[in-house]
């Protein structure tokens, strides 16, 4: 699947078959602290940054709650001493990053959590999480 997400077309035929939100339910945090766990979750992850490259792939970021997913998993891997927490890290990064680009709701999603990694709030109280779903701050996707 990462050799299928390398590619403009690879990327159309995983968004196409729903592979973002197969992807995103096996991004777990649980998983950043168990060393080994970790190359598995860096693989998937690793998918989910290239196939926010894809424009299509956008709308199903944010409608699996993969922008939340991926604040959570940033600040378990801050938290975590695990041998690779540096890649973790970046590849969680490039791949909000990848999401903003030209997408104005992924880049509103991402600024509601920003905040939320600075805090121990639980992510239930985040901006756009569930306990604020009537918030003017909430993103409406």
């Amino acid at each position: 699947m990462l050799e299928r997400s390398r590619t403009a077309a690879g990327r159309a035929e995983l968004v196409a078959q729903n592979a973002l939100a197969s992807l995103l339910a096996t991004i777990s945090v649980g998983d950043v602290l168990q060393e080994a766990s970790t190359e598995a979750l860096l693989l998937a992850l690793r998918c989910v940054r290239n196939l926010c490259a894809a424009d299509a792939a956008k709308e199903q970021l944010l409608a699996a709650g993969g922008v939340q997913a991926l604040a959570r998993l940033l600040q378990a891997a801050s938290d975590a001493e695990v041998p690779s927490r540096g890649a973790l890290l970046a590849t969680a990064l490039q791949a909000l990053g990848n999401a903003c680009v030209q997408c104005a709701a992924c880049q509103a999603a991402v600024w509601c959590v920003l905040p939320a990694l600075h805090t121990d709030a639980p992510p239930e109280s985040w901006p756009g999480g569930a306990a604020s779903r009537s918030s003017p701050l909430a993103s409406p996707f």
